[in-house]
């Protein structure tokens, strides 16, 4: 089959928008958090001899968490375990109980070698506060005496300054004898809304008993803790990332750069072993099948699966629609429905091919019993009318649908479509990315704090530049963002380079004030990733084959760096640092590569301020953030 598209095939970026605006999210801060990648000698070695009779790589992490953490397998559920093929590491995430009911914040990640060595561990689980530090046992009851679900939604709809229109229903999610609940009638909900119970650490070191619910409107998907005993609301998440468009991260793949140019057949066969273009073993002649459905929501149409939401090709499959940027893009909407479904589907290819697969949490209708939790393509609207200059990606869990907006933006005469902008594409698709990885795919919660959000925001950033650059870009190259929608140089503070004069940011930049919005926070993680980049270059050459270059990704520094990143987010604990991230991605080279690359990175991430004695100093206000020039000693 064959699509009418841009010429350069880079993939692209993103961007958000805010129905709710004055809602602002937040989470407890300050709970016990650590993440350790270099443990005791007897800590490996105890671990790797258990496993030496063990079936499964979750023994030897049990082990460890008995005889290491103290926490037996009462204490917690596990929540998804995977095996990344390439390097053989499993990935498995546990969520602690206590007295039977989750603690929605206190969660394990542990990174296991295929010997069944504990390679590193993330810990926000739960203790009692005591003088003695002791961990928690069976002694915290949950209150029998709480506020219904449905006082306890109400309290969050007054949060959310949302009216009441009626009675909310409450009714049991399925006849398992499951105590969760599911809320009708909701205002503003899309849906049924999720609720159970659990707890959630507060910052003074207590458990909050708490009503957990899922609730999505039109445009803001949150996840929300209510006290069950004070009705408040004491974690307010948003599961679509968003940003007013001066915030807005874009590429420069986009009609400026290449005319559109007929592609034939380019799905990846391993990817999308069925194609583009087949949902649940049906055939489409349109543009939807089993990793995105591409649409444009009308009035008259308003169930945004129904096919005459989306653009069919014609007879041979051929979908060539014509595009005159001198007129309203309105007049050439099935040409820019046709690109959204062709950059969605190269995006999901490319990521598969780096390790964001069907056990990985990745978004497919269909999974091809290979793991993971199916039903859940991303649903991309085009020339979405709800917004303007801007665009938003939606990740709940593994199984529930992304959902990508793409906006146009009026700042040139006639207006610009955002679907012509690749880089915003693959900025939106990477909050997927990174939220389904970091934590696990049924933990969409852990890149939520201002730092953690940077990091996503940052990773948008920079695979979007990484990709679309070619044989004629150089480390003194500089690059913007956000060129085509908003003929400027750069939406960001800077451009990104290699030049400390021309981009002057360092890690301790996101201790001021000013940086640490998370926009801001992410312009410094990409730059920091920008010189990692070039770093590696220096060494390893780089290739324009994304796709060949992923059958053995260590020999090019682009490659190398994308499948990097990609295991980072897997070993990286709930809620990282950038001092976490780091430590995540110089591991991942530990394991994939065996040091080869070390000292590359870790040049990389120094000249930048983020070197081996970078701090964190939550204490100082002024400066939380200390900057690290230096590399290990054996650089």
């Amino acid at each position: 089959m064959i699509f009418s598209l841009p010429l350069l095939l880079a993939l692209g970026q993103t961007i958000a928008a805010a129905s709710q605006a004055s809602v602002v999210t937040f989470k407890p801060h300050g709970i016990h958090k650590s993440y350790t990648t270099s443990l005791e000698p007897q800590q490996l070695v105890s671990s790797r001899v258990h496993s030496m009779t063990q079936a499964t790589p979750l023994e030897p992490a049990k082990f460890f968490v008995q005889t290491k953490l103290g926490f037996n397998t009462n204490d917690y559920i596990i929540k998804n375990s995977y095996t990344s093929g390439h390097n053989k590491v499993t990935h498995i995430y546990l969520r602690q109980k206590v007295d039977g009911k989750e603690v929605y914040n206190a969660d394990i990640n542990l990174n296991v070698a295929e010997d069944g060595q504990i390679l590193s561990y993330g810990d926000s689980f739960y203790r009692k506060p005591s003088k003695g530090n002791s961990l928690i046992k069976n002694n915290v009851k949950f209150p029998e005496n709480m506020a219904t679900a449905t006082e306890s939604v109400e309290s969050l709809l007054d949060h959310l300054k949302i009216a009441k229109n009626g009675p909310i229903v409450e009714a049991p999610q399925d006849f398992d004898g499951s105590e969760d609940l599911k809320l009708k009638n909701v205002p503003g909900a899309v849906q049924d809304v999720k609720a159970a119970q659990g707890w959630i650490q507060l910052e003074n070191g207590s458990l909050e008993p708490v009503w957990d619910f899922k609730l999505e409107l039109k445009e803001d998907y949150f996840h929300a803790h209510v006290s069950g005993v004070t009705k408040k609301t004491v974690s307010l998440i948003n599961w679509v990332s968003k940003a007013s468009y001066k915030a807005i991260p874009f590429g420069v793949n986009d009609p400026s750069e290449g005319e559109r140019k007929l592609i034939k057949d380019p799905q990846d066969k391993i990817a999308s072993q069925k194609g583009w273009h087949q949902i649940d073993g049906k055939e489409t002649n349109d543009t939807a099948g089993n990793n995105v459905y591409a649409i444009t929501v009308s009035d008259d149409v308003p169930n945004q699966l129904d096919p005459k939401n989306r653009v069919k090709g014609d007879a041979s499959m051929t979908f060539d629609f014509p595009m005159d940027e001198t007129k309203d893009p309105n007049t050439y909407k099935s040409a820019a429905i046709t690109n959204l479904f062709y950059y969605n589907n190269m995006i999901h290819d490319l990521y598969y091919r780096y390790g964001f697969d069907e056990k990985a949490g990745n978004f497919q209708e269909t999974n091809f019993d290979l793991g993971g939790k199916g039903g859940d393509g991303v649903i991309a609207h085009g020339q979405d009318a709800s917004g303007m200059n801007n665009a938003m990606f939606g990740t709940p869990p593994d199984g529930e649908h992304g959902e990508m907006y793409m906006f146009l933006f009026d700042e040139t005469n006639p207006m610009r479509d955002g679907d012509f902008d690749s880089g915003i594409m693959i900025h939106e698709y990477s909050h997927g990315l990174s939220t389904r990885l970091t934590g696990g795919p049924a933990n969409s919660d852990c890149l939520q704090t201002d730092e953690s959000g940077g990091l996503g925001e940052g990773w948008g950033d920079f695979i979007a530049t990484m990709i679309r650059m070619n044989s004629t870009t150089t480390s003194t190259t500089d690059i913007g963002m956000g060129k085509y929608v908003l003929e400027q140089e750069t939406i960001r503070n800077y451009v990104y380079s290699t030049s400390m004069k021309k981009n002057p940011v360092t890690f301790e930049y996101i201790g001021r004030d000013e940086w640490q919005e998370v926009h801001n926070a992410g312009e410094v993680w990409a730059e920091i990733l920008y010189e990692v980049y070039w770093s590696l270059a220096n060494k390893l050459p780089v290739t324009e084959d994304w796709f060949a270059g992923a059958k053995n990704p260590a020999e090019h520094a682009n490659t190398l760096l994308l499948q990097l990143l990609v295991d980072g987010m897997k070993l990286q604990p709930c809620s990282p640092s950038f001092i976490d991230a780091r430590d995540a991605i110089i591991q991942a080279e530990k394991v994939y590569t065996k040091g080869k690359y070390r000292c590359q990175l870790w040049a990389g991430f120094a000249k930048r301020g983020l070197g081996v004695d970078a701090k964190i100093i939550p204490e100082d206000e002024e400066k939380s953030h200390k900057n690290s020039f230096a590399v290990p000693s054996d650089c």
